[in-house]
């Protein structure tokens, strides 16, 4: 849903300070455009009119229209505190606050173009009966139209309409965003324009399966929104829900929308969606927990479905949906005579693709309580066949999870294995690299559940090696569409707009396919075998346009695979820990240890508190390797297990310890010339940040290496990123900053700006060789598989083979000294970080590891 449609208006005004000329008041009016300078603002229809401004500080305000004093009511939202006043009509609004006087002249309505507001209103009409394309054609007349007779805010609505079309109807994603930039200039005059603009990019970024900057242009609508029409908030929050969603911050998207519940809203259709939604967002979290919905899920329903059955609200509001919700709570509840009762109520809905494949699984999954396997197979692989179909991936990679439990039901082992392995394929070929599903697919929150239910089965089975390559891919592949995220706000703007181009290309060949699936759903079994390889030969087609667009990426993984994940080779040890929710059976905290010979498995009891009791179950196979290999993530992720106790020193000081993020194998980057690039205190304030840099460079000398040294006014943003394609070793001696939960804000501090996550992956190369001794370079985030990104983590994905960072505050005195002895056994073109560091590390007292501890050599 959109802005456009929504009742009230709002003017964006500047108004002059009479008294203080030199400190302007910015107000936003609710409740009228301005549509001329002066400022005016135009009154339409009859009867009183509301105006809503907000205001600034907590002085006194008054209102007078026409001379005579109006009553103010005052609010806070958002910390933006408001006044609305009332006016009957036409006249002169004077406000007064701290001195200061502002005057708004509300008119009625003259110089509209009659055919220009005809075709707008024809344009919705169009609309509302789903013919986009005529609607298209009349909003692309009447906008210049409008703007041409100074109604400008008529311009920026039906502007705003457009790209709201080209992106949920058209999918021509480049189109759209063409049509915003040019009610740029109008939005101005149009207060409410102003606040959604940054709404409707944000739903172009979604489509573009970019979340996080979706989120960013979701959170400025919000912000202008509270100041000037809150109660249209609702509109932006369903969107920023799916945003958070898409980015796994599902607490948050809880939040959302149980505050969405709980606030007024006058539409009892509206009011039924979001309710609906909500149900689902419980439904689905109660699904994943194997347990029956709460009793707050099941209260949202019945609100949802009484105001559906009380009101005629239009299809796409979702009351099909609200039934299917109904049959999946007896489900939940394992009551399948409900269940059976509750879908006979909804309509076949053959024209709704989600309605379609819920319904599918909903029969199947009954039948599979009645204990009718034969039943349920053919439902899940009716419906798995049409999500193929249609490229919709998320219900296509349920299907198999639900065909998984039938064969569980049956007591066959090889063929559960065999549908959780056709999950995972799902999951590593398309689906987690861009998000293409709509609406319903962007709520499954839980899409690590297939690697775990096969970790789980195989581990029952004594089938180590499966379980361990299940839950590395698991891990992998969460951080590979990580990094895509990163890869993707690094873009240049014309390469955004190819990426945004050819995804619209992708979404438009996945609309096709859905439309042509449903028009074959019901064709003669005679004829659904040439239907469905025709449809299989569409689906390719869509798939060679993903993949084109993904080619567009630096850094964008390609699928994994247990073969190209490294596994350890003669003197190698790789460790790993994994946290198993209870899905089938009990909680499972599982240690898993490979060597050239295999993987051994150990279950804890409870988390360990001491890095050692981590280490304890696998000293015989640590005590017998030369070089151990940590994956990252999970429960381990703070733990600095290289300052564990081991024969009489540290771990790190006995072994070389390197932690991984375990990235499948990729082709060697072509050699290049030897150069060391040294970069000292960027910001020419840590004087031991200078030190460790003039010791470095000696060192490097000595060894032979060929230097270019960037220190305090040499090292600028566009310095650094000239030299990064050209340094075979980079030592950055100065200080970063960590955005907290998420990578996107890390940065290393450069002298005259930064250099973070998405500017290194898309440079599309780095150093073989990294080393950044600042603080929090590589801050960890046990939350997110793989420990989140970092800054670190960024330079391994764009090639670096290691990495030595601080997961946090580190002394500048203590990063200096390392600095100083990591190079003393290094040799020009030949650099083991791992080594060095544990060189360095045994070089020390074991009392003074706890200063160097923050420090990790970082690999792929």
């Amino acid at each position: 849903m959109g802005g456009w449609f929504n009742a009230g208006w709002v003017a964006a005004l500047v108004l002059c300070a009479c008294q203080r000329p030199s400190d302007p008041l910015e107000v936003r009016f609710a409740g009228c455009p301005e549509v001329e300078a002066g400022p005016r603002c135009v009154v339409r229809g009859d009867g009183p009119v509301a105006l809503t401004f907000a205001v600034r500080g907590q002085g006194r305000v008054e209102a007078r229209f026409e001379g005579e004093a109006l009553p103010l009511v005052l609010t806070a939202t958002a910390g933006v505190r408001r006044a609305t006043v009332t006016v009957a009509g036409p006249g002169q609004l004077v406000v007064l606050q701290d001195g200061l006087r502002f005057e708004l002249d509300l008119v009625e309505e003259s110089g509209a173009d009659p055919e220009a507001v005809a075709q707008s209103q024809a344009a919705r009409r169009h609309l509302g009966r789903g013919e986009w394309q005529e609607a298209l054609a009349l909003l692309e007349a009447s906008a210049p139209r409008h703007a041409a007779r100074g109604t400008w805010w008529r311009a920026v609505e039906d502007l705003q309409a457009g790209a709201y079309t080209l992106t949920y109807e058209a999918h021509r994603l480049d189109e759209a965003s063409a049509w915003l930039d040019r009610a740029e200039p109008w939005l101005v005059h149009h207060g409410l324009g102003w606040a959604f603009q940054p709404y409707y990019r944000a739903l172009i970024s979604l489509a573009a399966a970019e979340p996080a900057r979706a989120l960013g242009e979701l959170e400025l609508s919000r912000a202008r929104l509270a100041a000037v029409a809150p109660e249209q908030l609702i509109t932006v929050e369903h969107q920023r829900a799916t945003a958070l969603q898409l980015l796994g911050r599902h607490d948050e998207v809880r939040a959302v929308f149980a505050a969405v519940a709980a606030a007024p809203i006058e539409a009892p259709c509206e009011r039924a969606q979001v309710l609906n939604n909500l149900a689902w967002i419980g439904l689905l979290v109660a699904d994943g927990q194997g347990r029956p919905p709460s009793p707050d899920v099941r209260a949202v329903l019945d609100e949802a479905q009484a105001l559906f059955r009380r009101r005629s609200c239009p299809a796409w509001y979702g009351e099909d949906q609200v039934g299917l919700h109904l049959a999946l709570v007896a489900v939940l509840d394992r009551d399948p005579k409900a269940a059976r009762a509750a879908l006979e109520q909804v309509p076949e809905g053959q024209g709704m693709l989600a309605v379609r494949l819920l319904r599918e699984e909903l029969e199947g999954r009954i039948d599979l309580l009645q204990a009718d396997l034969r039943g349920a197979h053919a439902a899940f692989g009716r419906g798995a066949a049409l999500a193929r179909q249609t490229l919709e991936l998320d219900a296509a990679w349920r299907f198999e999870l639900l065909e998984a439990e039938a064969y569980r039901a049956a007591g066959d082992l090889e063929a559960e294995l065999a549908a959780l392995e056709r999950a995972e394929r799902v999951l590593s070929d398309e689906m987690l690299r861009v998000p293409l599903g709509e609406g319903r697919g962007m709520f499954l929150a839980d899409r690590t559940r297939s690697a775990e239910r096969l970790a789980r089965r195989a581990l029952d089975a004594g089938r180590i090696d499966e379980a361990a390559c299940a839950l590395r891919r698991m891990r992998a592949r969460a951080l590979a569409r990580a990094a895509q995220g990163l890869a993707l706000e690094g873009l240049s703007r014309d390469a955004r707009q190819n990426w945004v181009r050819a995804l619209g290309d992708v979404r438009r060949g996945s609309a096709e396919l859905e439309a042509q699936a449903l028009g074959g759903w019901a064709l003669p079994a005679g004829e659904r075998a040439a239907f469905e390889a025709t449809q299989a030969a569409r689906a390719d087609d869509v798939r060679g346009r993903l993949r084109a667009a993904l080619g567009m990426l630096e850094g964008s993984a390609p699928p994994v695979t247990c073969a190209a994940l490294p596994w350890p080779g003669p003197g190698e040890v790789t460790l790993a820990w994994f946290s198993l929710q209870g899905d089938p059976g009990p909680h499972r905290l599982l240690g898993l240890v490979s060597t050239a010979s295999g993987t051994r498995a150990h279950t804890y009891e409870v988390a360990p508190q001491d890095p050692a009791e981590w280490l304890a179950p696998f000293l015989p196979e640590l005590q017998a390797a030369r070089r151990i290999r940590i994956v990252t993530g999970g429960p381990e992720g703070g733990a600095p297990l290289h300052t564990a106790p081991f024969l009489g020193a540290t771990l790190g000081a006995r072994r070389a310890v390197t932690y991984a993020l375990d990235l499948a194998a990729r082709t060697p980057s072509a050699p290049r010339p030897d150069l060391a690039v040294v970069i000292s205190d960027p910001g020419r304030n840590l004087e031991g940040a200078r030190r460790e840099g003039a010791a470095v460079e000696q060192a490097l000398r000595r060894a032979g290496w060929p230097i270019q040294r960037l220190e305090g006014a040499e090292a600028t943003a566009a310095a650094v990123r000239a030299a990064l394609p050209h340094a075979t070793l980079l030592h950055l001696a100065g200080h970063a900053r960590t955005g907290g939960a998420t990578a996107w804000s890390d940065h290393l501090v450069l002298h005259n700006g930064t250099l973070g996550p998405a500017d290194i992956l898309a440079s599309g190369v780095a150093p073989r060789w990294v080393v950044l001794t600042g603080c929090e370079t590589s801050p960890l985030r046990p939350e997110e598989h793989g420990a989140g990104l970092s800054l670190a983590h960024a330079f391994l994905l764009a090639g670096a083979e290691q990495v030595l960072a601080a997961t946090d505050e580190v002394d500048d005195a203590a990063s200096g000294a390392l600095g100083a002895r990591l190079y003393a056994e290094v040799q020009s073109g030949a650099v083991d970080l791992a080594e060095a560091y544990r060189q360095a590390f045994a070089s020390t007292a074991t009392e003074a590891h706890a200063q160097w501890a923050p420090f990790r050599v970082w690999g792929p």
